[in-house]
């Protein structure tokens, strides 16, 4: 499969559809902001952008 560019996937349930159609969903975002009113995304990959830089 190859490589992607970065891209906003839209809301969690619009993200949360295309994971369910075999999308691989990085999420980099810090805890804090995954705990806001947006919240987590099933079946995302965690890792923190922090641990990529």
């Amino acid at each position: 499969m190859p490589l992607r560019a970065p891209s906003c996937a839209g809301s969690p349930d619009e993200a949360a559809v295309a994971v369910a159609r075999g999308a691989r969903l990085v999420d980099t975002r810090p805890r804090f902001q995954r705990a806001a009113a947006d919240g987590e995304t099933p079946g995302a990959i965690i890792i923190e952008r922090s641990h990529l830089d």
